[in-house]
């Protein structure tokens, strides 16, 4: 899911994937106001109180841009299991990690 800006809040993109055992696992993916877009990952599970909760960001592998100055911005996936990290000059493609139902695994 997308979800366009309105000048106060940057844009940003919704993603759902499931744990092996079915729980919801939800990535959100947005930039700065008036920055780069999507260079920033957040993670949320359902709790046992049937609430969202942050998830530690030890389920991927790669930080965020803004946090290492990196060059590179992410894209969730419409379908499928994969979020690729890409240049944020080129747009190549420089990191595939899939989602193996507990963690994101890079792709070799």
């Amino acid at each position: 899911m997308s979800c366009i800006g309105d000048g106060a809040q940057p844009e940003f993109e919704v993603a759902l994937f499931r744990y092996r055992e079915g729980r919801p696992l939800l990535v959100i993916c947005g930039g700065e106001l008036e920055g780069p877009e999507s260079v920033y990952l957040d993670f949320f599970e359902l709790g046992s109180d049937a609430t969202m909760h942050k998830v530690r960001r030890s389920i991927f592998p790669v930080a965020d841009a803004g946090n290492e100055k990196g060059n590179w911005r992410f894209q969730v996936p419409r379908e499928g299991k994969t979020i690729l990290v890409r240049d944020q000059r080129s747009g190549k493609i420089q990191r595939k990690l899939t989602w193996n139902g507990e963690k994101f695994v890079e792709e070799r």
